[in-house]
């Protein structure tokens, strides 16, 4: 499956920036404590960053915000041919990125490369296309095909 050499993979690795901060409220942010600790792949036991080191403090602001963004409306509000047309963005953003995040679940869980590209990354864009599929189903719309 890998079409890649040992050699263009590791040029990949040494090229990407992995973000080290928590995402809240559509940010990327420190901890609250400032803590970090440090992340080191399971593959080679290499060094890939310092992760902000979450406490009570973030999953608490991280859980205030996903209850304020919910009881906005600002999803549930939407058409169902709407979330679908979401929803299929992001299966194909997946898709065209298919290799740096076949890298990073690699690097970062010790995955086979070969797993992450042939199976979890696109079941994860089919899983999520999938379920924009079923959305107008659901609400018996059918939305036009893109």
């Amino acid at each position: 499956m890998a079409t890649r050499t040992h050699v263009q993979w590791q040029a990949m690795v040494d090229g990407l920036e992995i973000r080290h901060q928590a995402w809240i409220n559509g940010e990327y942010t420190d901890a609250a404590s400032g803590g970090t600790f440090d992340c080191f792949s399971p593959v080679d036991g290499k060094f890939l960053t310092r992760v902000a080191s979450c406490d009570e403090k973030d999953v608490n602001r991280a859980v205030a915000a996903a209850r304020s963004t919910f009881e906005s409306g600002v999803w549930c509000r939407k058409s169902p041919v709407a979330c679908k047309k979401i929803l299929q963005a992001f299966a194909r953003k997946i898709e065209q990125h298919l290799e740096e995040l076949a890298l990073l679940e690699s690097i970062t869980m010790g995955k086979p490369i070969n797993d992450a590209l042939g199976d979890h990354i696109p079941g994860s864009a089919n899983c999520i296309s999938w379920c924009a599929e079923d959305i107008d189903k659901i609400y018996d719309e059918v939305a036009p095909c893109l």
